[in-house]
């Protein structure tokens, strides 16, 4: 898909990792500890972010869209949002 590292990538304190594999870090001078943990959430989430993205774009374009491949990109975006938010089940479309 493109130069990046493969994910899933993982988030340790402000680090951003992949298995051993020191990627990043979200730790910055004027940040606050809370601000530096959802920076590194979120980087770590951009593997999968881009992924269902790419997907959604890919079925939304597709002459004769298949429903499942919807659901499965719906259902990758919505995972990689929790991830990003530190929510701890995926994001309900109902509460919108």
């Amino acid at each position: 898909m493109s130069g990046h590292t493969p994910g899933p990538w993982m988030k340790k304190g402000t680090q951003i990792r992949k298995g051993d594999l020191y990627l990043a870090s979200s730790r910055q001078s004027g940040l606050t500890p809370e601000e530096a943990a959802s920076n590194a959430r979120l980087i770590a989430a951009a593997p999968e972010l881009l992924e269902a993205c790419v997907q959604w774009i890919s079925e939304r374009d597709n002459p004769a869209p298949c429903w499942v491949m919807k659901k499965d990109a719906e259902r990758k975006m919505r995972a990689a949002i929790s991830k990003a938010t530190a929510q701890n089940k995926p994001v309900n479309p109902a509460e919108g």
